[in-house]
C-alpha cells in the first residue's frame, strides 16, 4: 500500500497526554485479560489449576475478574462526577471531548458511534461496579440482588471494542496502532500449568507407589484423594 503524500497530522498537544495515559490503562487491562483468558477460559489450563488447588485459584479468578470489571468501569466513567460534578476523571469520554474540541468531526463521530453501540453491555457493568464491587449497596445485598445478564464474552467484546476505539484514534493521528494482544510468555500461565501438571503427576505416582508398598497392589488411577 503506497504511503500518502502528506504525513499524518500527529497528536494535538491537548490530546496527546490524555491519550497516552489512557493507552497505558488499556495495555494494563489487555494484559490482565490475556492472562485471565489463558488461565480460566482455556479448559485444559483451568482443569490443571483447579485439580488440586480449587480454593486458591477460585479466589484468584474472582479477584482478577473483579479487577478487570472495575478497570473497564473506570475507563467508561463520565468526565466529571461526584456531588456537583467536582471530580474530574480521565476516561474515554473525556478523550472524546478533547477530540471534539481539538480534532476532526469525523473521528469524533466514529469513536462515539462505536462507544454507544456498547451501551447495552456498559450499563450493567457500571451498575455492578457501583452496587457490588466498589460499594456494598445495602438494598442490593439484603433485598434485591442484581440480576445482570453479563457473560465472559460480553467482557471480551467490550475490551476488543475499547482497543479498537483507541486504535481508531491512534490510526488517525499517527497512522499506527497498538498491539494489545499479548503472547503469554515463558514464566506465565502455560509455564505455571506445566509445572503444576508435573507436580500433580509426581504426587500421584508417589501415592501409587506408597499404596503398592503398604497394600501390595496398585490403585486403579493412582490419584491422591
Amino acid at each position: 500500500m503506497p504511503r500518502p503524500e502528506t504525513p499524518p497530522p500527529g497528536f494535538p498537544r491537548e490530546v496527546k497526554k490524555a491519550y497516552e495515559e489512557l493507552r497505558n490503562d488499556m495495555v494494563d487491562l489487555a494484559l490482565k485479560l490475556t492472562l485471565f483468558k489463558s488461565a480460566f477460559l482455556t479448559p485444559e489450563n483451568r482443569e490443571v489449576l483447579f485439580k488440586r488447588s480449587a480454593d486458591a485459584f477460585s479466589l484468584i479468578q474472582d479477584s482478577v475478574a473483579n479487577d478487570i470489571t472495575i478497570a473497564i468501569a473506570r475507563l467508561m466513567d463520565p468526565p466529571e462526577s461526584g456531588k456537583g460534578e467536582d471530580k474530574q476523571n480521565l476516561t474515554l469520554k473525556y478523550l472524546f471531548q478533547l477530540i471534539q474540541t481539538h480534532g476532526p468531526a469525523e473521528l469524533h463521530a466514529k469513536v462515539e458511534t462505536r462507544y454507544k453501540e456498547l451501551e447495552p453491555i456498559l450499563t450493567p457493568i457500571s451498575l455492578l461496579r457501583r452496587k457490588v464491587l466498589a460499594h456494598r449497596d445495602r438494598k442490593t445485598a439484603l433485598e434485591k440482588p442484581l440480576d445482570l445478564k453479563l457473560t465472559a464474552q460480553d467482557i471480551l467484546h467490550v475490551c476488543e471494542e475499547f482497543k479498537g476505539i483507541m486504535n481508531e484514534i491512534e490510526g488517525y493521528y499517527e497512522e499506527s496502532c497498538m498491539m494489545y494482544d499479548f503472547q503469554v510468555s515463558y514464566g506465565n500461565i502455560p509455564n505455571l500449568v506445566k509445572h503444576l501438571k508435573r507436580g500433580i503427576e509426581a504426587v500421584d505416582e508417589d501415592f501409587r507407589k506408597e499404596m503398592e508398598r503398604n497394600f501390595g497392589q496398585p490403585q486403579p488411577d493412582g490419584e491422591v484423594q
